[in-house]
């Protein structure tokens, strides 16, 4: 079973099958045609068929979801919010009842040392040399997750969003603030750190 950890309705699935091999545990083939349909790219299609079979093994039955126009999923007639990501082998969903929520799971890759002028501002003065991979995608993670909560279509990760001084450990939590156009606010941050991929999610 490649259902990494399932936890607080927040569920990771390390992806080592097939696409076929994930279709073939989904019964009703027709919930699914007309987005498949959509989706061209092979690994594209491999990620968005393994959300939806571990939405299944979350709910513990089978259930569609749609998107909104600004690319937000959600599921019709049911009573949660929904949040997706994916990284290379992994995918996670995040459920919650009455919050909305926002998770971001990202693969370990010194990409983001090259990156990091574009989404980190003053948070540079606190950036562990130590951890400096782990810290940057900690930071990059939870500005991605609190930017699918927000909805806005154009937000300044660099200038906008904001994360409070930590220190990256295994699991734990931090701060961030928005300030945008329609938000100000300071989240908390809730993150975990893995072998391969660090993930974070945030409730509002």
């Amino acid at each position: 079973m490649p259902l990494f950890s399932l936890e607080n309705n927040l569920g990771v699935w390390k992806v080592e099958e097939s696409f076929n091999e994930l279709y073939s545990g989904l019964e009703n083939k027709k919930l699914y045609e007309s987005g498949l349909s959509k989706v061209s790219s092979e690994h594209r299609r491999l990620e968005w068929i393994a959300v939806r079979r571990l939405l299944k093994e979350m709910l513990h039955f089978e259930a569609s979801i749609a998107y909104y126009e600004n690319g937000a999923p959600y599921l019709p007639d049911m009573p949660y919010h929904i949040s997706i990501s994916h990284t290379k082998g992994y995918v996670a969903v995040f459920l919650h009842e009455e919050k909305t929520v926002g998770v971001d799971i990202e693969r370990y890759s010194d990409r983001v040392l090259r990156l990091a002028r574009k989404f980190i501002d003053f948070e540079k003065e606190y950036i562990s040399e130590e951890k400096k991979t782990i810290h940057l995608l900690l930071h990059w993670s939870a500005k991605e997750s609190l930017y699918k909560i927000l909805g806005e279509k154009e937000v300044v990760f660099k200038t906008q969003l904001s994360v409070k001084p930590f220190e990256p450990l295994q699991f734990g939590w931090f701060r961030i603030e928005a300030q945008t156009g329609k938000c100000r606010s300071v989240f908390q941050v809730n993150y975990k750190v893995e072998n391969d991929f660090v993930l974070t999610s945030i409730e509002a």
